[in-house]
């Protein structure tokens, strides 16, 4: 151990300039190895089997980063491709200098929403109405929209449907609103229960003095909150598909002149009657609206809307002062919103509610990731004590006043520049930091939606949720925070699934709006008919189906006793609770109070058939249809009441005939031309072409003639086209989730209803049904229904 100690002892000092020389040759030779690369294979080759990429010599950047600067200098020596820049792709070649300009192009003949740019990556989009709507999401979210509408909270921009403002002396305007609507379809622009401004109304409007005939289209409305009772402003949403069909009987209703001052770069026209002082302002595309459904949309609500407490340097400061109606308005605002966070159903609110409220940019409480927001209050108020005397103020909001919605517009902090303070400000990613507090609040108006189904047919709170307004150019801001906070958006196609388990139809048959859309879709259908070769097409001839495309009621309201030719959609409330008792309790009942040209709406619930279609036929059943039925729901057998024979197609030789004839006229003509073109390359030096043909005229002639001997337009009968009698039609079937079972709305002549409550008396104790049958098969289903006051 001594010896030991002793050579560390001498070995404590060492000359470094010595021991380095000393080493030398072995420094040098470590260097050669070092640089000397003895191995054949690159960096990219060496790397571990689970670090390996099958691109990584053409895209360094798919290795590892620590060595890809190795592998570029490897590429760079070797003269390789890997080394130079990727020529950008061809989309990012062609993609425009200037991108906003390009949008701006491509949104002038079809509207894009604010939300537009979001939907159209993840949505399907359709051309309606003038606007580019987001139809349906492109993952697979029907059946979930479903369970989203029941069990927690989907979104949907609305923002397409279309604002009018009509503002003048009250008087005027309550006179102008009789002549458009009718006591008997319900609560009207007139009621009292909704002049205070507290509530929204629904309500379907007619031309001038033609109720019940001439349905234009229903519409949503509004009062503003006014202590002036002698002049009130009113906020009119409409359906885009007929806006200006609208706002032209309102034009005509209280004699409005467009002003001279309006030109097409004026972004909202105006209206003025000089005599009257009414005014009506086009505020389309001013407004967001956004409609969020189901039992969770409070709890998304509360997480996304945080009322405002800053009130200086912003547009508040000269608008919020402590004498102002807004202030005050404000802090009853607050106390309502606070005891809606004590519920957890925003069904405890009174119906149809509006809340005005003043929230902050919901930029500012964005959660980085998508959470689901949940009911945090956990008692439930079976009372609506809390909301018994909502006072009147509580609906007042700025969002009415157009010069702050202007200022809105004018003092927004861009999304650039908001990026540019976090980045500089922000200490923790996540967390509001001071500069974002200083963002301008936004005016909104909440407005409570009770459940659109009718009691008949849903009796729990399906489709209920609230509507969010919200002024121009924050419409993406609320969305956003919306789905972050985990609301679902869904498309045209589940908002139309939502209304059919609830039992409304988007589209009565009647309305102006309805007709619109029903002749655009026996367009569709016509054409994507057509298309297909004639051994594919379905021969309705023999199907004995005469109006496959369309709903023929004007013929089928004539042949079932009516002398005029206009029909119309019974809306009559208590004619049709009447209605209803009496099919209920199985009793008789006075038809005389009905008209022979109403349609009399029902809900169907469809038991054997599982297909979706439109037009379906509605027929009155025989005795030995009902006796069948009956032995079929006994032993349980799911099949047809009754199958239609096979009819006779007249046609089909006539077409044949034409069909032939036709190419034979064409191969003659082709012909011809192809000897003159011989005759003329005879005498001629150069190469002669063949005419083009001058049969576009021939070809559409006969087009037209093979379309009417396949569906002819004029049929002789519609009430007694197969076997068993037509009283009506169904708009659109669906598969319902709620029932397990197919199910549509459907009208049924006034007379044809009669005769079929008339076959059923003779079965005591047996409830009513119809039978149904899809265009395209031949089987005849039981049908139980319901009246449909809708």
């Amino acid at each position: 151990m001594d010896q030991d100690s002793e050579v560390v002892k001498k070995r404590e000092n060492i000359n470094i300039v010595n021991h380095i020389a000393g080493r030398l040759k072995e420094l040098k030779r470590l260097y050669n190895d070092v640089v000397t690369t003895k191995s054949d294979m690159l960096v990219h080759q060496m790397l571990p089997n689970h670090l390996r990429r099958r691109a990584m010599s053409h895209n360094p950047k798919r290795l590892p980063r620590k060595y890809r600067q190795a592998h570029i200098n490897q590429m760079t020596k070797s003269g390789l491709e890997g080394a130079k820049k990727k020529r950008p792709s061809r989309k990012y070649r062609r993609r425009p200098s200037n991108l906003m300009k390009e949008y701006n192009r491509r949104k002038q003949k079809n509207v894009w929403l604010e939300t537009h740019v979001w939907h159209a990556k993840r949505f399907r989009m359709k051309n309606m109405w003038g606007y580019r709507v987001p139809f349906t999401p492109t993952d697979k979210r029907y059946r979930a929209s479903y369970k989203g509408a029941n069990h927690h909270c989907l979104v949907q921009d609305i923002s397409y449907y279309s604002c009018i403002e009509i503002s003048g002396a009250f008087e005027d305007l309550q006179a102008g609103f009789r002549r458009i609507t009718s006591v008997e379809c319900g609560l009207t622009l007139n009621a009292k229960c909704l002049l205070n401004g507290t509530r929204e109304g629904n309500v379907m409007i007619f031309k001038t003095d033609s109720y019940p005939l001439h349905a234009i289209a229903r519409i949503s409305f509004l009062w503003r909150p006014s202590t002036d009772l002698s002049h009130r402003t009113i906020w009119i949403f409409v359906h885009p598909g007929v806006y200006k069909e609208t706002l032209k009987e309102f034009l005509e209703l209280f004699d409005a002149k467009e002003n001279g001052s309006n030109s097409k770069l004026i972004r909202n026209p105006k209206y003025t009657n000089t005599t009257s002082s009414i005014e009506i302002i086009e505020l389309k595309d001013t407004l967001n609206r956004i409609q969020l459904t189901g039992p969770y949309s409070s709890a998304v609500l509360f997480k996304t809307l945080k009322l405002s407490t800053n009130f200086k340097n912003n547009w508040t400061e000269m608008h919020y002062d402590e004498n102002s109606i807004y202030k005050k308005a404000h802090i009853e605002q607050e106390i309502v919103w606070k005891k809606l966070q004590q519920t957890t159903s925003h069904l405890e609110y009174q119906l149809y509610g509006v809340l005005g409220l003043t929230v902050q940019d919901p930029r500012i409480n964005r959660p980085l990731k998508t959470t689901k927001a949940v009911n945090e209050s956990q008692s439930f108020q079976k009372d609506n004590y809390l909301f018994e005397d909502v006072p009147q103020i509580t609906s007042i909001s700025a969002i009415w006043n157009k010069e702050i919605r202007d200022e809105l517009i004018k003092t927004k902090m861009s999304n650039s520049e908001l990026c540019k303070l976090r980045n500089k400000n922000q200490l923790v990613p996540g967390i509001a930091s001071l500069c974002e507090k200083d963002l301008q609040p936004i005016p909104i108006l909440l407005i409570q939606r009770p459940s659109v189904a009718s009691n008949n047919i849903r009796k729990n709170a399906f489709g209920s949720g609230w509507d969010l307004i919200i002024p121009a150019s924050y419409g993406l801001h609320f969305w956003l925070t919306l789905v972050k906070f985990g609301a679902k958006p869904i498309g045209l196609r589940e908002r139309y699934m939502i209304m059919n388990e609830a039992g409304l139809n988007a589209f009565d048959p009647d309305s102006l709006l309805g007709k619109k859309e029903y002749e655009q879709i026996k367009q569709e259908k016509t054409d994507q008919y057509f298309k297909l070769p004639p051994n594919k097409r379905t021969n309705y001839t023999k199907m004995k189906i005469a109006s496959p495309f369309a709903l023929p009621f004007k013929q089928l309201i004539n042949e079932w006793g009516s002398e005029n030719n206009e029909f119309y959609l019974l809306r009559n409330i208590s004619l049709l609770n009447e209605l209803d008792n009496a099919v209920r309790k199985r009793i008789n009942y006075n038809f005389d109070k009905i008209d022979t040209n109403a349609l009399i709406p029902i809900y169907l619930i469809n038991e054997g058939s599982r297909n979706d279609s439109y037009f379906n036929l509605i027929c009155l059943p025989k005795k030995c249809d009902i006796k069948k039925a009956l032995n079929q729901k006994y032993f349980r057998v799911n099949e047809p009441v009754f199958i239609e024979t096979t009819g006779e197609d007249k046609n089909a030789v006539e077409r044949k005939n034409i069909r032939l004839n036709h190419k034979k006229a064409l191969k003659r003509l082709r012909n011809r031309r192809v000897r003159l073109k011989r005759k003329l390359q005879a005498t001629s030096e150069y190469f002669v072409k063949i005419q083009k043909s001058n049969t576009e005229k021939m070809i559409e002639e006969q087009f037209k003639k093979m379309c009417e001997l396949w569906l002819p337009s004029n049929q002789p009968t519609i009430r007694n086209q197969c076997s068993r009698e037509v009283i009506g039609y169904i708009t659109k079937s669906r598969f319902c989730f709620s029932e397990g079972k197919v199910c549509a709305i459907g009208y049924v002549t006034r007379n044809g209803f009669k005769e079929l409550l008339q076959v059923f008396q003779k079965f005591k104790g047996l409830k009513s049904f119809v039978i149904t049958r899809n265009t395209n098969s031949q089987n005849y289903y039981q049908s139980n229904f319901i009246i449909n006051p809708q």
